[in-house]
């Protein structure tokens, strides 16, 4: 049986409080448990769990090429605005 969405945060939250050091705050136990777990890892233990997954490397590429187009565009010069002119007449 799966458990509930309800019963889920409960127990992430019991699983995080059980490995909580003394003097450490629940933030910091979270930290240390993930620290070096990054979003391709999570991409490729997703891709071993189920055949409809994003494929990492290409996950990767589109990323970086979409940020390349992102600084393409922002060293692009800005147009030229006049600015008004104020003057007495």
């Amino acid at each position: 049986m799966r458990p509930s969405i309800e019963t889920r945060p409960a127990d992430l939250y019991a699983r995080v409080e059980s490995e909580n050091q003394p003097g450490e705050t629940l933030v910091e136990t979270l930290e240390r448990l993930v620290d070096d777990y990054t979003l391709l890892d999570f991409a490729d233990d997703m891709a071993d769990l189920s055949e409809h997954h994003w494929d990492p490397e290409a996950l990767e590429d589109e990323l970086e090429t979409a940020d390349r187009e992102s600084r393409t565009g922002l060293d692009e010069p800005l147009p030229w605005f006049s600015t008004p002119s104020f003057s007495d007449s």
